[in-house]
Parts: structure tokens; C-alpha cells; sequence
């Protein structure tokens, strides 16, 4: 499926009109909740997808913009398809769709009353869809189609970037700016989506598997050479966190900040089959 995901993102004060989010106008200042935490007009339906395929690279994600600068944001996919060029084992998708398969569960619950739409990027709590409040972005959905925005999700970040298959611990981390295009085709959604995370998470928290990941190179792999700084034939998280490439590579890339924080954008390209 091809997708045209490029999105500009309105002001967080200025709602849509005509899809249950209207407001009178738009100032110059926030002058009420986020889209997010306005209400549906009506009990909604829900459903839930398990997420069955997810891609990070760049040139499978594409980009959304997250901070209305009118370019597309996806730092993290473009440092991901950096990494694999250097050390072709990074690549997750093929990697992290067996952890889908098998040992974590990752999903989208959209919640629906007429065109307007709620959706949440999240794990799924031990209740049924129906009950389930997880953080979720607003927007509407016409013939199957979904765009959303201004939410929160979660992402497994530990499990997206250790190299094996053995984390105990998935690393569930918050993103900010949930922004979707998506459809939805009988039982299966899959499309785009993109979240602001915290550039001081995100470079605490890959430093460490991208490390065991050079270790388990060839001797003479470039990026491991350049990477143990001591030559011990040992990459730490130190030795990795210290590079220029790391620095830059985790940089915070886009203007939005979250409650002071810079932030550092990602993009996924993926597919859900309902629940």
C-alpha cells in the first residue's frame, strides 16, 4: 500500500471543525485541553488491532511532520538505516516482527462515534477493549481512512533496538504527538505513524544495545574499530554514548518540546490484525 503521509500539524488551539473537535476560532495562546482529551460526542465502538508488522526504517515509514515546520520528521529512521549500513544485523523489522509474533504484544484500539476517532498506540491491558483508557490521539476517519493527531503512545524502545531476542524487559517508553494516516481493510489496519520521544530517553536507553550489538561484530568491522576507543574487543555504552556518530545520530531533530524536554522524532511503517 502506498501511502501519502507527509502531514502538517495544525496549532494544538486550532481544532477542525465539522468532525466533533469544533471550536470557536483560533487565537494566539492555548485556550483549552488538548484534542486528545476532548470527549466523544457518544459511546463509541472499539476495536483492537495487534500490531503483526512494524518497520522503522526510513525509507519504508516515510515522514510526518510533528512540529509544522512543513518537513517530514523521522530522526530515528534515518539513524536506524544509518546503523544498517555499517552493521546489516541492526535491521529490525524482520527481528521485531517475531517478537510480535511470540513474545510481546503491541497494539492499536481505535474507538469510534461516526467520523470522529480515537486511537491509542499501547500495549493491551488483561481487560477487554471496550475498558480500555490507554493514551490515545484524535482525529476523524472517513471510508476506512484514519488521520489522528495530538496523543500520546507507547513504544517498546527496549525491544526495538536490542540485536537479539532475549529482553526480558520491553522498555516501554511515552511519545508525545501521535500522529496517524491509516486504513482499515476488513479485519487488518496498517499505514504510518510517528511520536515525538524524549531525546534524553532515547540516547540513555540505545546507547547500551547498540553496544552489544558492535561487540558481537567482526574484528574488523569498521564501525566496531572506531567505536572501542581502549581496543579491548569490548564496545560499552560509554565507548558508544562518547561517539560523535551517537551524538548525532540521537540528536534532538525536530522544534517541538514537551514539558521543556527536546525531542527526537520516529516514524513506523505497519500492519494490524483486529483482535
Amino acid at each position: 500500500m502506498s501511502l501519502n503521509v507527509k502531514m502538517f500539524k495544525t496549532p494544538l488551539w486550532c481544532l477542525v471543525a465539522g468532525i466533533g473537535l469544533a471550536a470557536a476560532g483560533c487565537t494566539d495562546e492555548e485556550s483549552h485541553s488538548r484534542l486528545d482529551d476532548i470527549p466523544l460526542p457518544c459511546t463509541p465502538e472499539v476495536t483492537s488491532y495487534r500490531l503483526s508488522h512494524v518497520d522503522p526504517s526510513a525509507a519504508q515509514a516515510q515522514s510526518i511532520d510533528l512540529d509544522g515546520d512543513h518537513h517530514g520528521d523521522d530522526g530515528l529512521g534515518h539513524a536506524h538505516d544509518l546503523l544498517t549500513t555499517f552493521v546489516p544485523e541492526f535491521s529490525v523489522s524482520e527481528r521485531f516482527d517475531r517478537y510480535l509474533k511470540n513474545n510481546l504484544v503491541w497494539a492499536i484500539t481505535t474507538a469510534t462515534c461516526g467520523n470522529d476517532i480515537r486511537v491509542s498506540v499501547d500495549t493491551i491491558p488483561d481487560v477487554k477493549p471496550s475498558d480500555y483508557e490507554g493514551p490515545r490521539s484524535a482525529g476523524f476517519v472517513t471510508g476506512g481512512v484514519i488521520d489522528v493527531r495530538d496523543g500520546t503512545g507507547r513504544i517498546p524502545l527496549g525491544s526495538l533496538a536490542t540485536a537479539t531476542e532475549d529482553s526480558a524487559d520491553p522498555g516501554w517508553t511515552v511519545g508525545d504527538a501521535l500522529t496517524m494516516r491509516a486504513t482499515i481493510t476488513g479485519d487488518t489496519i496498517e499505514g504510518v505513524f510517528a511520536m515525538a520521544l524524549p531525546n534524553a530517553t532515547v540516547r540513555a536507553e540505545l546507547a547500551a544495545p547498540i553496544a552489544r550489538l558492535l561487540t558481537a561484530q567482526r574484528a574488523d568491522n569498521s564501525l566496531r574499530i572506531a567505536t572501542d576507543n581502549d581496543h579491548d574487543g569490548t564496545v560499552t555504552a560509554a565507548e558508544v554514548a562518547a561517539t560523535t556518530t551517537y551524538q548525532g545520530i540521537t540528536s534532538s531533530d525536530i522544534t517541538l518540546q514537551v514539558d521543556g524536554q527536546p525531542q527526537t522524532s520516529i516514524a513506523f511503517r505497519f500492519v494490524g490484525k483486529r483482535i
